[in-house]
């Protein structure tokens, strides 16, 4: 069922005029969002998609979760490149459905996305 959600992630970013590739089944980095107009890495989103039908994502729920978490910060230590969450919650209300996490890499162990936390989509993206 996510990768439904990464297609409207992606038809999303879109229509704010990102070049997006999808990165099907991958283990790490789902989307890159590349904005026509950019003049370094900094513009270039790194996102890892996730979806819930709670009010909250535990990274801890299941191994591939945090197998993934461990690589996205290996990512970012190694390379510097700063890798989002979008969380979609399924059932939110409408206009609340996506959010947007930036992770502190430094800290120890994993994130817990909550539906009232984050960065609003649209928020984020203007």
């Amino acid at each position: 069922m996510s990768s439904k959600y990464e297609r409207e992630l992606r038809t999303i970013l879109r229509k704010y005029g990102y070049l997006v590739i999808r990165s099907a089944g991958s283990f790490v980095i789902d989307l890159v969002a590349i904005p026509k107009l950019f003049c370094n890495i900094e513009d270039i989103k790194f996102i890892e998609e996730k979806s819930t039908h709670g009010k909250s994502l535990y990274i801890s729920n299941t191994e591939k979760s945090k197998r993934q978490f461990d690589e996205n910060k290996r990512i970012y230590n190694e390379y510097n490149i700063e890798i989002v969450y979008a969380v979609r919650f399924i059932s939110a209300k409408a206009g609340k459905n996506w959010r947007i996490f930036e992770i502190d890499y430094e800290e120890d162990g994993y994130p817990i996305f909550k539906e009232d936390k984050g960065i609003k989509l649209k928020d984020w993206l203007e």
